[in-house]
């Protein structure tokens, strides 16, 4: 639309394009250097004052610390974090990361889609202020270190606006350690994972159904609408939480938000996405699909209604109340692996080196390990009636193995690795819950049994990177060396532990390479210095050596296990 229409010499806002003439009295003319001479309206004009207090206020220049920036750092203990961990973004910065990750990050950001003309108004004009030449490289610069830093996650769409906001308010290193203390302290540990796992963004359909729990609770319209709780949630809260609310609220909301998320970590979150449907009653009561009601958010000025809603809401959803419907959430989607069998063994079949039969096996020993914990929880308990007890034991089940039943697994298969089998369990426990679920297991069992050398070798670097700085340090490689060399020290082999080759020749061999990356060592260096090593090289792969029967194997010796000795009385579960 024209500012001015020629035939009706009418003037409009050059922000809300609302008419300002007659009369000329509600009109002001904003110029600036950054952009051009426009009419607008008295309403907008306050908004664009508030952007210019918000800058002022916070002495905000792009990729640099500001006022709030420091605050921000104080109080989460993203401050702390960093002087915990050693090395800072230069350290990561050359580490090349996944094909996958570089060539997403430039779509999202060099091709043009975290630009300042993508964001609304307030966002836009705010990045127009303060933005370097520099823009695209510095989001890139901080968003590929942080994939270098931690390759399990890499990156997600969505990370690229919290990079942008992170670096309004603060310089390079300080936007990569808050990225990096929100993805693995702060928010669910599979909040950003994607697709590449078979789990697509699991940690955000948690936190939905989280809010879908708090929603049915405390927002009377929400059972009435057209729309059931979890469903509203996920179209509501997709935008909102993977953004962590930026531009998807106006601009001084957004900064409350985020002092609140600083504050009292990520249970302000979930408080957050309620308070906002909370304020948008009227419109849910009109029955508008939530997508129309989240795309309204950002022309609001909600941030004294949201202060007041928040308060009210906090004493509600507290973090213990969080956290039981966060157990809830996961438990259902673990199971959703195992009981959605056709879903299940499409995805797995993809995201895994294994075929149908083999996963097939996985399944029988798995529900096994299952049933046997169920026996071992109900010992005293009286038996039901065949569907009634099948559907007591059912919902008895926990959702994963235990790590035990995981030690188990891995003696079996490759009881080389038996010494690192906790590590590699936290390794594969990609939710932190403290079991495998069958998703888990199936890719753990994978790619030890059928990944390539590279895999293999990535698994043990990430399960001795104790920190998960991206890095082995000397106190890290040392146990590691003890890993490898235990299983022959056990036997007596130590000196023929590969012919010639003897535990002090692996020794220094592996501490050589650490010394020579200045004892911060990256997996790629590691990898290149290992397979240019024959030595090294065979030494990892008898290792990682495991037995192509060994899931068959423990199959029939579970099948074999229940049938010797067990049997149960008639009346009851007592052995």
């Amino acid at each position: 639309m024209s500012l001015y229409d020629e035939s009706t010499t009418e003037i409009y806002c050059g922000l809300c394009s609302k008419i300002l003439n007659p009369p000329f009295t509600n009109m002001k003319i904003y110029s600036a250097e950054y952009s051009p001479c426009l009419p607008v309206c008295q309403s907008c004009s306050k908004h664009l004052e508030k952007v210019s207090e918000v800058i002022e206020t916070h002495n905000l220049k792009w990729a640099e610390l500001s006022r709030k920036g420091r605050i921000w750092m104080s109080t989460s203990g993203v401050e702390k974090y960093m002087n915990e961990n050693q090395g800072n973004i230069e350290t990561y910065i050359n580490i090349e990361i996944s094909e996958d990750d570089d060539e997403v990050i430039k779509k999202d950001v060099m091709m043009g889609r975290t630009d300042p003309d993508i964001f609304e108004w307030e966002y836009h004009e705010l990045l127009k202020r303060i933005i370097k030449k520099t823009y695209r490289e510095d989001i890139c610069r901080v968003l590929r270190a942080y994939c270098a830093r931690n390759r399990n996650i890499g990156y997600c769409q969505g990370m690229s606006y919290v990079c942008m906001w992170l670096l309004v308010f603060m310089d390079h290193n300080s936007a990569f350690w808050t990225l990096s203390y929100l993805v693995e302290k702060w928010l669910l540990p599979d909040f950003y994972i994607g697709a590449k796992h078979g789990n697509s963004l699991n940690g955000f359909y948690i936190e939905s159904s989280t809010v879908a729990g708090f929603l049915n609770k405390l927002i009377p319209s929400i059972p009435k609408c057209p729309y059931p709780a979890e469903q509203f949630s996920d179209f509501f809260s997709l935008q909102l939480l993977i953004q962590l609310f930026v531009n998807t609220v106006d601009l001084e909301s957004c900064i409350f938000l985020w002092d609140k998320l600083m504050e009292e970590s990520s249970v302000p979150l979930i408080c957050g996405v309620v308070s906002l449907v909370s304020i948008s009653d009227q419109e849910i009561r009109a029955d508008q699909h939530p997508l129309n009601i989240l795309k309204q958010l950002p022309e609001r000025r909600i941030k004294n209604e949201l202060s007041k809603e928040y308060e009210r809401l906090k004493m509600e959803i507290t973090k213990k109340r969080v956290e039981e419907l966060r157990h809830q959430a996961r438990e259902m989607r673990a199971r959703q692996w195992k009981y959605c069998e056709k879903l299940s063994m499409k995805r797995l079949q993809k995201v895994s080196n294994l075929n149908e039969e083999e996963i097939n096996q996985i399944a029988k020993i798995f529900e096994d390990f299952l049933q046997e914990g169920v026996r071992k929880s109900n010992r005293y308990t009286i038996k039901l009636p065949k569907a009634e007890q099948e559907s007591f034991d059912k919902s008895n089940y926990e959702s994963g193995i235990r790590r035990e039943d995981f030690v188990k697994i891995i003696s079996d298969i490759s009881p080389h690795l038996l010494t690192s089998a906790g590590l590699i369990f936290d390794r594969f426990d990609e939710d932190k819950s403290g079991l495998l679920d069958f998703r888990e297991l199936t890719i753990c069992i994978s790619i030890m049994m059928k990944g390539d050398f590279e895999d293999k070798l990535k698994i043990c670097f990430d399960a001795y990177d104790a920190d998960k700085s991206g890095f082995l340090q000397p106190n890290e490689m040392n146990e590691l060396i003890e890993s490898i060399i235990k299983p022959y020290r056990d036997i007596g082999s130590e000196s023929t532990m590969l012919g010639a080759l003897n535990i002090e020749d692996i020794r220094e061999k592996l501490n050589k390479i650490c010394e020579a990356s200045g004892d911060i060592l990256c997996f790629r260096d590691f990898l290149l210095a290992v397979k240019a090593d024959p030595a090294l090289y065979s030494c990892f792969m008898s290792h990682f050596k495991t037995d192509e029967d060994g899931i068959r194997t423990l199959s029939k010796q579970k099948t074999n296990d229940d049938r010797i000795g067990k049997s149960y009385c008639k009346n009851c579960r007592i052995f």
